[in-house]
């Protein structure tokens, strides 16, 4: 019993040691390797100890899988690592067993037929299992779509493969008592495995570092392209805002018609402005005979200046010496209630707009959650009398911020800035 205890715990810890080391060397982006060691390490335990191995590469497998996935995504999962590690089970446990059937031990090195055999068995056609099962989990959990399947499918079995012809000769030369050969000339052998390990360690390296290189350039690329985009969707907003100032300086009395009319063509042009408003100032004193004027731009609603109380629900406004009004709003008919609204009473708003009107500026407010639980900004634009320069008001725009990035993503984004997950 404490052997096969002792076989299992080995077989987990080597492949977890050479999984961490295959990741060591990964190439970007994601966890595709052109050597995964691990899978040799597989193929010879499960030669040798065929019954015990299997059970030390699944759980060696799992921790390994397990421990990527919460190092990269910090997430604790359990259903995906253990499909992979049921893979590489499965392809080192035929694999042992095609070479013990196939090609026999102790192995006949010098023997190129047996050699092309191994070769193919273990190299090239067991280590399509782990291939083929990892990609179509991955595929299945979404990790990766259909258009990467081919690749990961590719790199991962090329991985595999490499790895078990590349550990499993290193392997022979330091256990020759398993694999039942003497070589006549060990440190000539391990002089050259050590060639070939650091050679292709460089090449890893490379790899790695040419992607990481050539992946920078194109996001800090991407980075510039999308701050353009980002500012010239920005400016269109302001500039409609500043349209709207032209309306009102254009209009010796503007009435809640024209300027829905107006508001409708400018918002068309525009699917991230959810709403436009120009929210007129008024004086505490004067506030019943401005309720009366716009009143009669609302003939089948009472237009009544408020604000919300402690509770959160609207009243009427308690006068002050300042009240910043939803005077004209469009879309009207899903914005009624927000007519009449004092946007300066409310304390967020309200320091908005004193760095807008103090600036003569737009100025945003801080994110803010909407009903459709979407984030949005408000944008103020002061506005002021042409002649006395007395502050008049604030042209505003809803600005739905979620609709804004993703169209300026789609628009900005470059090829192969994407993080893909190829392999554990």
């Amino acid at each position: 019993m404490m052997r096969v205890m002792t076989i299992v715990a080995l077989t987990a810890l080597g492949y977890f040691i050479l999984g961490v080391v295959g990741l060591a060397v990964a190439i970007s982006p994601g966890y595709s390797t052109i050597i995964w060691p691990a899978s040799g390490l597989a193929v010879a335990a499960s030669i040798f100890f065929p019954k015990q191995a299997p059970f030390g590469i699944f759980l060696g497998s799992m921790l390994l899988n397990m421990g990527a996935t919460w190092v990269n995504h910090h997430v604790f999962a359990w259903s995906l690592p253990v499909l992979i590690a049921l893979g590489s089970t499965l392809q080192s446990f035929v694999g042992g067993y095609l070479v013990r059937r196939f090609v026999g031990v102790p192995f006949q090195f010098h023997r190129t037929g047996l050699v092309v055999r191994f070769v193919f068995l273990a190299g090239v056609l067991s280590t399509l299992i782990s291939a083929s099962v990892g990609s179509t989990s991955l595929l299945s959990f979404g990790i990766i779509n259909k258009a990467e399947f081919l690749t990961n499918w590719l790199v991962w079995w090329g991985g595999d493969m490499i790895g078990v012809l590349v550990m499993v000769p290193w392997l022979a030369v330091c256990f020759p008592q398993y694999f039942g050969n003497k070589f006549e000339h060990p440190l000539r052998l391990v002089g050259g495995f050590i060639f070939v390990l650091v050679l292709t360690i460089v090449l890893s390296w490379g790899s790695s570092y040419s992607e990481w290189n050539k992946q920078s350039k194109e996001f800090r690329s991407n980075a510039e392209l999308l701050e353009v985009l980002l500012n010239n969707r920005i400016k269109n907003s302001v500039d409609m805002l500043h349209s709207f100032v032209g309306l009102i300086n254009g209009s010796e009395q503007i009435e809640a018609n024209e300027f829905e009319l107006f508001a409708d063509s400018v918002m068309r042009r525009d699917d991230s402005i959810l709403g436009v408003s120009l929210n007129f100032v008024v004086a505490g004193k004067d506030i019943a005979s401005f309720e009366q004027m716009i009143q009669k731009n609302y003939p089948d609603d009472i237009f009544r200046v408020k604000e919300r109380d402690s509770e959160g629900k609207l009243k009427t406004v308690t006068p002050r010496d300042r009240h910043i009004v939803v005077t004209f709003i469009s879309p009207l008919q899903s914005n009624k209630a927000a007519l009449g609204y004092d946007v300066y009473s409310q304390a967020d708003r309200r320091f908005a707009l004193d760095q807008a009107i103090s600036s003569r500026q737009v100025y945003p407010t801080a994110p803010l959650k909407l009903v459709q639980n979407s984030n949005a900004v408000l944008l103020f634009l002061p506005f002021f009398d042409r002649d006395t320069d007395v502050f008049l008001g604030v042209a505003t725009a809803v600005i739905e911020i979620d609709t804004l990035t993703d169209t300026i993503v789609k628009q900005g984004l470059l090829p192969n800035t994407e993080a893909l997950l190829g392999r554990y």
